[in-house]
């Protein structure tokens, strides 16, 4: 990406006759993303805490790991990529609960896709959710290790929270340090509970988010770690028995 800047990014683009995007045009582009990447970005933050509350042994180890990194406020994107759990925690939060689990597309011009002819106007509908479920990619698919990271490289295709080709989230990146940052600030000084009527359950509505929130305590940070239980859907997404 330009200069790793979301506004440079923009600024980069092309139309059909090659011209640049006027300052007009990169501020609209700007005011739209800000819109469309709320919700995926608060649930997608939301999702990884919840998976975390569930697995406290890979929160022990996340701790640990952000214990010996610099404090959030000299903390940048290449600080950030250097945590390796952090953003193996990350992409597997991605995998299993992708913010945008269907992705509708329309041709525009004749193509052979695994050997269908298709033509202007025709739909195609990619599902992440199946793809970051595939057995030959991702072993015990279902269950939620984020350490599979340290030991797997998949495709732009085979691993597409964001798209992939040319249509792919121009602020992918963004995103993903968005909710890094997100849990650094949050794990590094608080300790979330479930409340006892705590259900989780989803919805769709354009992407994947919490059907009616989740009842959760925040009490500072004391390392006093342990399993959590809780119900609802949530679990359509991963196997109940990797519970730590």
């Amino acid at each position: 990406m330009p200069d790793d800047n979301l506004v440079a990014a923009f600024a980069h683009l092309k139309d059909d006759e090659g011209n640049p995007p006027t300052a007009e045009q990169v501020f609209a582009y700007m005011v739209f993303y800000g819109f469309a990447s709320y919700e995926a970005l608060s649930s997608g933050t939301t999702w990884a805490l919840l998976l975390l509350m569930l697995h406290p042994d890979i929160l022990a180890d996340l701790l640990d790991e952000l214990s010996a990194a610099p404090a959030l406020d000299d903390t940048d994107h290449a600080t950030l990529s250097s945590l390796k759990l952090l953003d193996a925690v990350v992409k597997e939060v991605l995998r299993l609960i992708p913010p945008t689990p269907v992705v509708p597309l329309r041709v525009f011009a004749p193509c052979n896709v695994a050997g269908r002819d298709l033509y202007p106007s025709n739909r195609i509908v990619l599902f992440p959710h199946m793809t970051h479920r595939l057995p030959d990619v991702y072993g015990a698919p279902m269950r939620f290790h984020p350490a599979r990271w340290f030991n797997i490289n998949p495709s732009p295709y085979e691993y597409l929270p964001f798209s992939a080709g040319p249509r792919r989230c121009p602020g992918s990146w963004f995103g993903t340090d968005f909710i890094k940052v997100a849990l650094v600030a949050i794990l590094t000084r608080y300790r979330l509970e479930f409340d006892r009527r705590a259900r989780l359950d989803w919805r769709f509505a354009g992407i994947t988010m919490p059907k009616s929130g989740a009842l959760v305590r925040f009490v500072d940070q004391d390392r006093v770690l342990r399993a959590q239980s809780a119900r609802g859907t949530i679990f359509d997404f991963f196997e109940r028995s990797t519970m730590a």
